[in-house]
C-alpha cells in the first residue's frame, strides 16, 4: 500500500527504499534469532520473551505501513 502510494505521488524510489528497510529489520532480527539459538548464545528461557517482542513488532510495523500508505494513497486520489 505505502509503495502504491510513493508511486501515485512519482516518490517509488522512496518508497522501495522504505520497504527494503522494513524487510531488512524482519529479515535480520530473525536471522540473528536463528543464529543465536543454533550456537546456544541465548538461554532458551529468553526465546519465547524474545520471539514475542519480534512478533508484535512486525505486526506493529506492518500495520504501519498499511495504515500510512493507505492514508497517503486516499489523499492522492482526493486531491486529483
Amino acid at each position: 500500500m505505502l509503495l502504491k502510494a510513493y508511486q501515485t505521488v512519482n516518490r517509488g524510489l522512496r518508497g522501495l527504499i522504505l520497504m527494503i528497510l522494513a524487510h531488512t529489520y524482519m529479515d535480520s532480527f530473525t536471522w540473528c534469532m536463528d543464529n543465536a539459538i543454533a550456537l546456544t548464545l541465548i538461554s532458551p528461557s529468553l526465546i519465547i520473551p524474545l520471539s514475542t517482542a519480534y512478533f508484535t513488532s512486525v505486526v506493529l510495523l506492518s500495520a504501519l505501513i498499511f495504515i500510512t500508505g493507505f492514508k497517503a494513497l486516499n489523499n492522492a486520489e482526493y486531491h486529483d
